[in-house]
């Protein structure tokens, strides 16, 4: 429950009658959850897996066994907007909500390879291609930019502002394009060649 609100378990102790006696204490399950929309849940397509945002913890749910299976967290956590995962099962991306939060990329034991920073107050979506090698973020309002990042890397490629409010981000196939979609728009981005300029500008 205490994960669903935010807040982070760290593995500790806890003191019984006989003083020398520890316990360790770990996060067994999570009690509802915080998707406020469909980026904040996601598909794992390499293990038939459901993953979603509850506070500061990113869950994984297993369909086949009715259970969650694990449990990934950052250091100094905040609440978690957004999650998607790579299409092979190499990598995670979850953005937070909150002051200079961060894209956090997961590797497949639960580590954290990138904290990717560029968002001022939150992120709103997450996006990684086929081929997993880029990733895409989008800000939240007040802070309405696109981001393109070197997923294996960790470093930006690009970013542009925004002139509307964006509610979901898509790569097309090996990253070439990206679709943004939100008040009343879609749009197409033509990435051809922009991989290759470490700080290209996003048009």
């Amino acid at each position: 429950l205490a994960a669903s609100l935010g807040q982070s378990w760290k593995t500790g102790t806890m003191s019984s009658r006989n003083r020398d006696s520890r316990a360790s204490v770990t996060l067994e399950k999570v009690i509802g959850n915080t998707v406020e929309s469909n980026n904040g849940a996601c598909f794992s397509a390499s293990d038939s897996t459901l993953l979603y945002t509850a506070g500061a913890t990113l869950v994984t749910f297993c369909p086949r066994r009715n259970r969650q299976t694990r449990f990934w967290k950052a250091s100094q956590p905040q609440s978690l907007s957004c999650v998607c995962a790579s299409k092979d099962g190499a990598f995670i991306a979850a953005g937070e909500i909150g002051r200079s939060p961060r894209v956090l990329v997961f590797g497949m034991r639960g580590e954290v390879l990138h904290e990717l920073r560029h968002h001022k107050f939150g992120v709103r979506c997450v996006a990684i291609n086929d081929s997993s090698t880029l990733l895409a973020s989008v800000g939240v309002d007040h802070d309405d930019t696109l981001v393109l990042w070197d997923l294996k890397r960790g470093a930006k490629l690009a970013s542009t502002a925004l002139k509307t409010t964006v509610h979901s981000v898509k790569f097309h196939g090996d990253g070439k394009q990206l679709l943004t979609a939100g008040a009343k728009h879609v749009k197409y981005w033509d990435l051809q060649g922009l991989v290759e300029e470490e700080h290209a500008s996003l048009i």
